[in-house]
C-alpha cells in the first residue's frame, strides 16, 4: 500500500476512534470539559473576567445518538466581573436540564457543546423577553 494511503487510513481509522460511543468521559474529564464550555459561555456576553465560581457534575447519561455525544447533568455557578458590576449564571437543577453534551475530540480529550437546537431555542426566547421588556418599559 502506498505510504499515503496508509497515512491516510491511519488518520481515518485515529478519527473514528475518536468520535466513537465506546466509553463515557470519567468524573475527571466531565467536569474538565463542562467547566470550560460554561467559561466559554459566559465569556461571550461578558466583557470582564470569568470564573467558575462552583460545578459539580449530578450525571452523564449514557451516549445518545440523539445528540451525537453523552449528554451531562450538573449544577454550577460562572461569574463575570466587569469593573463594579458582577453577574452570575447558575443553575442548580440537575434532573432535568441538561447543561451540555460531551463528546471526544478527534485528537483526545473531551469537549461540552450544545447542539445547535438549543441555541436557535435560546435565542428566540431571548428575543421574546427583550421584545416583551421592552414593551413593559412603554
Amino acid at each position: 500500500m502506498p505510504r499515503t494511503t496508509t497515512a491516510a487510513a491511519a488518520l481515518g481509522f485515529a478519527f473514528l476512534l475518536g468520535c466513537s460511543a465506546d466509553r463515557p468521559p470519567t468524573a475527571e474529564e466531565a467536569h474538565a470539559a463542562i467547566g470550560d464550555y460554561l467559561r466559554a459561555e459566559k465569556a461571550r456576553t461578558c466583557r470582564g473576567s470569568v470564573s467558575l465560581e462552583s460545578l459539580r457534575v449530578a450525571r452523564v447519561d449514557p451516549y445518545s445518538s440523539q445528540w451525537e455525544g453523552f449528554p451531562a447533568y450538573a449544577a454550577f455557578s460562572v461569574s463575570c466581573r466587569d469593573g463594579n458590576l458582577t453577574t452570575t449564571w447558575e443553575d442548580s437543577d440537575t434532573n432535568r436540564a441538561m447543561v451540555a453534551v460531551l463528546r471526544r475530540r478527534s485528537l483526545g480529550g473531551w469537549e461540552a457543546f450544545m447542539p445547535e437546537f438549543f441555541r436557535d431555542a435560546q435565542r428566540m426566547l431571548e428575543r421574546q423577553l427583550e421584545d416583551a421588556l421592552k414593551q413593559g418599559t412603554r
